[in-house]
C-alpha cells in the first residue's frame, strides 16, 4: 500500500497515470472507475448528503422551536418581548456565525469548520434543553445560532469544492433542500 508522507508525494500520486492502482487518489475523484450513484462518484454523493445533514438539523431547530415556543413561554411566564427574542436570537446569532466561519475556514479548513459548527450546535442544544430560565434558553439559542451560521456558510463552499464541475449546480441546491426537509 502506498504511504504518502509529504506534499510532494501527494502531488505525484495525484498526477500519476496509474489508473488501476487502488491507492491512486484520482480514482476517488470521479475518473469513471469508482462506484457510481446517480451518475456521480458514490463517495461524492455520500459526502454531499452527510454534509447537507448539518442544515437538516438547522431547519429542524428553526421549525421545531416555533411549534413549542408558546408552550415554553406560557410555562415559564415569558413576556411577549422575551418570547420574540428567544425565537429571533437564533437567526441573529447565525449572522455573526457567518463571519466566524470565513476566517476559521481559511485558517483550519472546511472539515474542522464542520466540527466547530456541530460542536456549537450541540452545546447550544444541551444548554437549551437543560434551561430553566429565559437567560439560559436565550444563551442556548445564541450558541446554536452561531453554529448554524458556521454551517450555512461552510456547506456551500464544501459542496462546490468536492462536486464535479458539470454537477456543481445540482449538488449546490442540496443545502436548500436540506433546510426544507
Amino acid at each position: 500500500m502506498l504511504e504518502i508522507t509529504s506534499q510532494a508525494q501527494l502531488k505525484e500520486s495525484l498526477l500519476s497515470d496509474d489508473e488501476d492502482s487502488l491507492e491512486n487518489p484520482k480514482r476517488l475523484l470521479g475518473d469513471g472507475s469508482a462506484p457510481r450513484c446517480f451518475g456521480l462518484n458514490r463517495a461524492v454523493v455520500i459526502c454531499c448528503l452527510a454534509a447537507s445533514f448539518n442544515t437538516v438539523i438547522g431547519g429542524f431547530s428553526v421549525g421545531g422551536f416555533s411549534g413549542i415556543v408558546y408552550i415554553i413561554s406560557k410555562d415559564m411566564s415569558f413576556t411577549v418581548f422575551q418570547t420574540s427574542a428567544t425565537v429571533a436570537v437564533l437567526n441573529f446569532a447565525a449572522f455573526f456565525g457567518c463571519f466566524v466561519a470565513g476566517s476559521f475556514c481559511d485558517s483550519h479548513g472546511r472539515i474542522k469548520a464542520f466540527y466547530l459548527s456541530a460542536s456549537l450546535f450541540f452545546i447550544g442544544s444541551v444548554i437549551t434543553l437543560c434551561s430553566s430560565s429565559f437567560f439560559q434558553i436565550f444563551l442556548g439559542r445564541t450558541v446554536s445560532g452561531l453554529g448554524l451560521g458556521v454551517a450555512y456558510t461552510v456547506l456551500p463552499m464544501y459542496l462546490a469544492e468536492i462536486s464535479p464541475g458539470q454537477h456543481r449546480g445540482g449538488i449546490g441546491i442540496l443545502k436548500e433542500f436540506a433546510v426544507c426537509f
